[in-house]
């Protein structure tokens, strides 16, 4: 499927704005290297909404992935992008969630693109899954797990998970990951 006629945020690998391209540029051949985020929701238990891709999407279609993974469109107000993209997802309207940490990838799907990204990644706490409301454009389906079952998951079959979730899992969690939660702060 064709990727949407949205125009992403090219960025150096420090953060700085170097213009804007098409997404479907973006994602050709090796990609571009553009602005994106991560936000991993988890519920008031501290179990993590694990959101599967829509069978729609050009790159990783029905892999897990974290809660709401987008890019930035524009490049000054990104904490409204975060919210916005939050509640167009999920339904919810959230409070600004926490900002971890930043980190850069290429990563290659078949024959058809790639992902070239500077993503920034937040956690969002104490969301009750009964008020989600997601679309399916973007999510087919989304389930609430608990990070020893998850790490068992990935250890077992990491192939269904989108291969920056699986960077951002090891970073945030590192190889003890079921045992801890997520921390206040950055």
């Amino acid at each position: 499927m064709p990727l949407s006629m949205e125009y992403l945020l090219l960025v150096d690998g420090e953060g700085r704005v170097l213009g804007r391209e098409s997404k479907e540029a973006c994602h050709r051949g090796q990609g571009l290297l553009h602005a994106a985020f991560l936000v991993l929701v988890f519920d008031k238990a501290g179990s993590l909404l694990l959101a599967r891709r829509s069978p729609e999407k050009s790159l990783w279609p029905g892999f897990w992935d974290g809660t709401v993974a987008s890019h930035y469109l524009q490049s000054p107000d990104r904490p409204t992008r975060i919210r916005e993209k939050v509640h167009q997802e999920l339904g919810v309207e959230a409070a600004a969630p926490e900002y971890r940490f930043r980190f850069q990838y290429q990563a290659s799907y078949q024959d058809r693109g790639s992902e070239c990204e500077l993503c920034d990644v937040y956690v969002l706490k104490g969301v009750a899954p009964d008020d989600l409301r997601v679309t399916p454009a973007e999510i087919s389906e989304f389930r609430t797990v608990d990070l020893d079952a998850l790490k068992r998951e990935i250890a077992a079959e990491p192939g269904v998970f989108a291969p920056w979730f699986l960077i951002v899992f090891q970073r945030l969690f590192g190889p003890d990951a079921g045992e801890q939660r997520p921390k206040s702060g950055g």
